[in-house]
């Protein structure tokens, strides 16, 4: 089964394949320990299949994989969160899935609408006369149609069945005789079985994009208030010392800005909790303060951490004017170095730049 095919859920329904069932289902943890440990988690922006970490912004979405070998007529399925080290990467994953199964132009849709349409023009050749010739010319092009679609070798129960009972139908009946309205019934069954697996695809699809739109929104959000944030750093940066002071005025502003804005509980997902976390430290955060501690921590990890608290790095209205400034840009140029990153990082793989060496 295809890495995709994994996220969708198959409930084997007698009559129904891969229906999507609604109610009365059986849900089997493919990790109880880590089901417990997400469920603990914050729901990002009321979507029941998205959280996230609150002590490090990881973010986290459910999804279900099939299950193989149980009774029949049990409805069952897996269910499981998969963990991503950042919202960039669960918007590639979830955008790929909603792409491969969009309703229209998907690669599934499309596979599965070419395989309904031939079993449809196969039905309406059985209307009519049939001979061993064309018997034979019609199990050849649903082979071809089937390898075509990718349907020939599909781990899929589903798409297994449909590939047998096409070619079943294509063929003579247990008589050996050419029998037109037990291959058209065949035929009929199996196009039923094909429409609703298309509604599935459709749901699938619709599952997906919702969460591609909560992630979406969710960075936007946050990209937003780290630019707001930079553009504060950048200003208060240029302006000028002295009792009365402009700089003096506008110290209080930025402190409860990083402070506010800054926080772990407004920036959510890495990697921009990572910079958000770390600036508000160094713009209002307190290295005696056991929460500002354990926040980091859970951040930055151990070792970035200690090297910002070992260091005591004091506030930044107790430092001088010339660090102030240095500080404060910065700040605005690391949150700026994340936000280019976070752009490259959402792009696939194949199409971001290369590293350069250490010669370029």
């Amino acid at each position: 089964m295809s890495q995709i095919e994994r996220h969708i859920v198959r409930k084997r329904v007698p009559g129904l394949p891969g229906q999507m069932g609604f109610e009365g289902v059986e849900f089997i943890e493919r990790n109880p320990d880590r089901s417990r440990l997400v469920e603990s988690f914050p729901v990002l922006n009321n979507h029941p299949k998205i959280r996230y970490n609150d002590e490090n912004g990881k973010p986290y979405i459910l999804y279900y994989p099939p299950v193989t070998g149980q009774p029949a007529g049990k409805k069952m399925a897996q269910r499981e969160w998969r963990e991503f080290d950042d919202v960039e990467s669960a918007l590639r994953a979830e955008t790929l899935i909603r792409d491969i199964y969009d309703k229209d132009d998907g690669d599934v849709a499309a596979r599965t609408k070419s395989v309904i349409r031939m079993v449809s023009s196969l039905s309406k050749q059985f209307m009519g006369q049939v001979s061993k010739e064309d018997l034979m010319e019609m199990e050849k092009l649903a082979a071809k149609v089937f390898v075509e679609e990718k349907f020939a070798n599909a781990v899929s129960e589903e798409k297994q069945m449909v590939v047998r009972q096409v070619l079943k139908a294509t063929r003579k009946d247990i008589r050996e005789q050419i029998n037109p309205p037990r291959s058209e019934m065949i035929l009929g069954h199996v196009r039923v079985g094909l429409v609703q697996e298309r509604i599935v695809e459709q749901i699938t699809n619709k599952a997906h994009k919702g969460v591609v739109e909560t992630l979406k929104r969710e960075r936007a959000v946050e990209r937003f208030m780290l630019e707001q944030a930079a553009d504060y750093a950048e200003y208060v940066s240029t302006l000028k010392p002295g009792i009365g002071s402009p700089l003096r005025n506008a110290l209080p502003g930025i402190e409860d800005f990083f402070r506010r804005n800054m926080s772990h509980e407004i920036i959510r997902l890495k990697p921009y909790s990572d910079v958000a976390v770390e600036s508000r430290f160094l713009v209002a955060g307190r290295a005696d303060n056991l929460i500002d501690q354990a926040i980091l921590k859970g951040y930055l990890g151990e070792q970035e951490a200690s090297r910002l608290l070992n260091f005591g790095v004091p506030q930044i209205r107790h430092i001088t004017v010339s660090s102030f400034h240095n500080r404060l840009l910065g700040i605005a140029s690391k949150i700026r170095s994340v936000l280019s990153q976070g752009d490259i990082n959402l792009l696939p793989e194949e199409q971001r730049p290369t590293p350069k060496g250490l010669f370029g």
